[in-house]
């Protein structure tokens, strides 16, 4: 006898994508500052990537 699988709910998603979220909203408060914030910015969406194709 075989156990059906149940579907993927959102407390199946790796730890992952809270890290990433919050880089996300960082970089959206980073994007609303002036210039002095575009190198955090850079930095930070580079990360985003980064962590976007694992």
């Amino acid at each position: 006898m075989t156990d059906a699988i149940p579907e993927s709910t959102s407390a199946d998603q790796p730890l992952v994508d809270v890290p990433l979220n919050l880089m996300k909203m960082a970089l959206t408060l980073l994007d609303r500052e002036d210039d002095s914030g575009s190198v955090s910015a850079c930095l930070l969406q580079e990360a985003i990537d980064a962590r976007s194709t694992k």
